[in-house]
């Protein structure tokens, strides 16, 4: 594949006015973090797996799932202060194209009413509220059996039983009542509106660039590398056991 390395000088950065200047790193910056996010979720999610690995690699999944719901939350607080809190976006939105337009516009619906992804950060990914377990604890019966898995190291040890509960009370935030139609209502959220906020990002750094520093990559120092990845995504996987 052509991957493009773009060269941007410090003074170039330096003549963008403060506020795009501050805005063209933290996008960057954020997008690179969803996007590895995204990625990382893939990796560590496999449904070829069975019995303890498998169990494993679904708690590792949500692990990723609750940082990655977190991460797109501050994302779109980043955007209420930087892009919309100082009016920039009263410029810069008329120079998107129409794709980060309408990714735009999915965001500001999505974040603009009581949503799923605000309450999955607030309530589970960075914080580690007891509220929420008691009322867990009433989604299994009292057959039910939960696993601790002690390797030789904690990197082989996995308090299977703890992320249980903060999962089922994750699933409950969802509003559905089967765990499989909860899951998929959290899944899809996330996949959606991450997808849409990596989008909208990449699309404000284009607005940017092509107002303020050139109307096309061409008007910067760039080189084009080939690269021949060894892996294909949606084989490689992340297993949680390792060799110690």
């Amino acid at each position: 594949m052509d991957v493009h390395e773009i060269t941007i000088t410090k003074s170039q950065l330096e003549s963008l006015p403060d506020a795009e200047r501050i805005l063209v790193l933290q996008f960057g910056h954020v997008c690179n973090e969803l996007s590895f996010l995204n990625k990382l979720l893939l990796m560590v999610s496999d449904t070829n797996t069975v019995g303890l690995e498998n169990q494993a690699m679904v708690t590792q999944s949500m692990i990723v799932i609750r940082l990655y719901i977190g991460k797109v939350f501050e994302a779109w607080k980043m955007l209420d202060r930087d892009y919309f809190g100082n009016k920039l976006s009263k410029s810069l939105d008329k120079r998107l194209d129409q794709e980060g337009k309408n990714s735009l516009l999915a965001l500001k619906r999505y974040f603009g009413r009581e949503n799923l992804l605000s309450t999955i950060r607030n309530d589970f990914s960075f914080h580690y509220w007891a509220d929420h377990l008691p009322k867990a604890m009433d989604a299994f019966d009292s057959s039910s059996e939960f696993q601790l898995i002690l390797g030789q190291n904690y990197a082989n040890t996995l308090f299977k039983f703890s992320d249980q509960f903060v999962t089922a009370g994750m699933l409950e935030a969802s509003g559905r009542d089967a765990p499989r139609a909860a899951m998929d209502k959290v899944v899809g959220d996330l996949v959606s509106i991450g997808g849409k906020m990596i989008d909208f990002l990449g699309h404000g750094l284009a607005a940017v660039f092509e107002n303020r520093l050139g109307k096309s990559w061409e008007d910067f120092g760039y080189k084009i590398h080939k690269i021949e990845p060894k892996e294909n995504i949606e084989k490689f996987k992340v297993p949680f056991f390792f060799q110690s």
